[in-house]
């Protein structure tokens, strides 16, 4: 998947990637097809900002007139003088390089993750900064079942196809690093996951890891899954993965009726 990307319009204005001609065309009639016009967006952030040695970063709501008359609505990300340090960027780079390099990847191989449309880096004198933009998903997210479960147990095949969404993701070799209930964004009729803040995505060496690491986050926090929401949810993991769920086994009690069952 390429990226298109705006011209700058003088020495001091920065371009953004953007993905497709038409998002450039919304951009560009709102003029926010640079990165100042984004940056410089009112900061009304749907959450407190994150802040963190010295930096900042925060997520605003974006509403735009589309070609169809219709309002599309995303959400942008940005963040100032927050950093990381890694084998591939060992001058450091904002944590956000990392969360659109994981974007970039998803595009080329169809993991259940949001879509990047348009992104930007600045790295203008001592001055860090960065932005992305996505597209916001129309789907509660499994955190908001925590008050309802009846809903999920009604679903147990759909959970079970967004499990096998994320074993596909974890079979590249990738761990999303935050897999928390709240970022995962589900659609049970369909059987469909879309998963937002690859931040501390990472590829690791064995997809056993990547699973494991990630699986451990998930347990832990949606520890209000009864046992068969859970079996129903990690069923592509018992069928294809044995050994990560033995591996889970010794961490969570919950799973340890069905794992002497698959080895019986």
């Amino acid at each position: 998947m390429h990226f298109l990307q705006t011209l700058p319009l003088t020495r001091t204005r920065h371009p953004v990637q953007v993905r497709d001609g038409e998002l450039l065309r919304v951009l560009e009639r709102a003029g926010l097809d640079s990165f100042e016009a984004l940056w410089d967006l009112p900061p009304e952030f749907v959450e407190p900002i994150n802040q963190r040695r010295g930096g900042w970063s925060g997520v605003s709501r974006l509403q735009l007139p589309q070609s169809d008359d219709t309002m599309g609505h995303w959400y942008l990300k940005r963040q100032e003088r927050q950093s990381r340090y890694s084998w591939r960027y060992p001058l450091g780079a904002p944590t956000f390089r990392y969360e659109i390099d994981a974007l970039r990847q998803g595009l080329l191989q169809r993991w259940p993750s949001v879509t990047l449309e348009a992104f930007g880096i600045s790295c203008a004198g001592q001055r860090q900064r960065a932005l992305l933009l996505t597209r916001e998903i129309a789907l509660p997210t499994l955190a908001a079942f925590e008050g309802t479960p009846d809903a999920l147990r009604e679903s147990r095949a759909g959970l079970t196809a967004i499990g096998r969404a994320l074993f596909d993701l974890h079979a590249t070799g990738w761990q999303h690093g935050a897999l928390f209930p709240n970022h995962m964004f589900i659609d049970l009729q369909r059987g469909q996951l879309q998963l937002i803040d690859f931040e501390r995505a990472r590829k690791r060496l064995f997809a056993a890891d990547a699973a494991c690491a990630d699986l451990t986050q998930l347990l832990r926090r949606a520890d209000w899954l009864a046992p068969a929401l859970v079996q129903a949810l990690l069923q592509p993991y018992f069928d294809r993965a044995p050994r990560v769920i033995a591996r889970l086994t010794r961490r969570f009690s919950v799973l340890s009726d069905f794992s002497k069952e698959f080895s019986a």
